[in-house]
């Protein structure tokens, strides 16, 4: 006997909605980018000074302090492989949630004030003279304002979804509502006074031409007349 063959089992939907999901994978972009910028900076020039020119391991032999410049580097590579974590989690929703986005918000925060300070020191230690920003410091200050708008997306973006997040919007929202069976409309009911008999009240329809109750006989239009009251 043949044993079944085993049912296949039905893929695990995420429980974000398309724009969560859109969000996260910007953010992770926008965090890649920025990680790479901050990477390869390491190997370019960060000052043009006296016809020199200064790598981020040559501004340490100027001032130990420029040790931010390769540590910059090195968070920027950090930054990478958190958002590659964070984007690969996205398109994987049965993985259990992780404080990558967390982490990564807090180290584009600290880079970005890295980026800042190493700036400044630059610009102090060599103003006066004919110095001038190089490609290494002009990408580790794009890669920092990447790395903290992709961290922002990403930790605003990975909350829970919420039934409003769900629920239909749009064109599928009008395809639900259009599936519906519709109730046909109905008038309001109008109240008719029926007319009533001069003589003794009561209540006659239409058409009789004397009272049954009291024999009245009605004469014209009296009956009508009277309805009007």
């Amino acid at each position: 006997m043949v044993a079944p063959a085993p049912r296949p089992q039905a893929k695990q939907r995420s429980a974000l909605s398309q724009v969560q999901h859109d969000a996260l994978i910007t953010g992770g972009v926008f965090n890649a980018l920025g990680g790479i910028l901050m990477l390869i900076s390491i190997i370019l020039v960060m000052v043009y000074v006296d016809s020199r020119s200064l790598m981020a391991l040559d501004l340490i032999n100027v001032d130990i302090i420029f040790v931010l410049a390769p540590a910059i580097s090195f968070v920027g590579a950090a930054i990478l492989v958190l958002s590659a974590i964070s984007v690969y989690r996205t398109f994987r929703p049965g993985k259990a949630r992780s404080g990558a986005p967390l982490i990564e918000t807090v180290l584009s925060i600290a880079v970005s004030l890295m980026v800042i300070a190493m700036v400044l020191m630059i610009q102090d230690q060599y103003q006066g003279k004919d110095a001038a920003y190089g490609m290494g410091a002009f990408l580790d200050v794009i890669g920092a304002i990447l790395a903290i708008t992709g961290s922002l997306l990403i930790m605003l973006a990975s909350g829970r979804a919420t039934k409003v997040a769900r629920s239909a919007t749009g064109f599928n929202a009008l395809a639900e509502r259009s599936g519906r069976p519709s109730q046909a409309w109905k008038p309001p009911e109008v109240s008719i006074k029926k007319p009533r008999c001069p003589s003794c009240q009561e209540e006659m329809e239409p058409g009789w031409k004397a009272c049954p109750a009291c024999g009245y006989a009605f004469l014209g239009d009296d009956l009508e007349d009277h309805g009007r009251l």
